[in-house]
């Protein structure tokens, strides 16, 4: 009976060191599986945090506009710039070569001879690209960016309205930038951007529009 009992408690006590084995696996496992949780939601509440200025942001095509004008300006190397390029018809080619583009990108054609094109980009917006054309004054290293981009000047923002030659616009400035903008046809809003003052931007505009 003695015997029976002590071979009992063996076996019990080794099943019973066998389980806290397996809890103790389970309870790391548990704990490993909380930080990871805890972790990845400090990331998402960091990343939330600071995604929806930047989808403000983008929603806005004027401060959209603004934002690459500036960059532009800064950029005296061109890197942003998908074709650094002053010849006009491989610029207009080159805006023209993307497909199902949802409005109709171009290049000014006839500027004063002291402004000389640059290069052009395409910039994808996930929904839809921007086009620029950046161009330099080389009597004063003036710079300006001209954009196409698909929308409606009804959906923008109401400002200041101009007239010159019967080129109507709407004049927009913040501290580091002046910004016009036109409907330039059915499915393409134009704009131009600089530190130019809003009437000569618009002067420029319409010679070479």
């Amino acid at each position: 009976m003695n015997k029976r009992k002590k071979n009992r408690v063996k076996k019990e006590g080794r099943l019973g060191f066998k389980d806290f084995e397996r809890q103790n696996t389970r309870a790391r496992m548990i704990r490993i599986f909380f930080i990871c949780v805890i972790f990845l939601a400090l990331c998402t509440s960091i990343y939330v945090s600071f995604l929806p200025n930047q989808i403000e942001k983008l929603k806005n095509p004027l401060d959209i506009l603004a934002f690459e004008a500036i960059a532009l300006e800064k950029d005296f190397d061109n890197e942003r710039l998908y074709l650094p390029s002053n010849n006009i018809d491989e610029i207009d080619q080159y805006l023209n070569s993307m497909p199902n583009l949802k409005f109709t990108p171009r290049a000014f054609k006839s500027l004063p001879n002291e402004w000389e094109a640059v290069g052009a980009s395409l910039i994808d917006y996930g929904s839809s690209y921007i086009s620029v054309t950046k161009y330099k004054n080389i009597a004063n290293d003036e710079i300006v960016s001209f954009f196409s981009l698909p929308e409606r000047i009804e959906n923008i923002s109401k400002s200041e309205i101009g007239e010159i030659e019967d080129f109507k616009y709407q004049a927009y400035s913040n501290n580091e930038t002046n910004l016009i903008i036109w409907q330039d046809q059915e499915n393409t809003l134009a704009a131009l951007a600089g530190r130019l003052s809003a009437k000569d931007l618009a002067k420029l505009a319409a010679k070479g529009m």
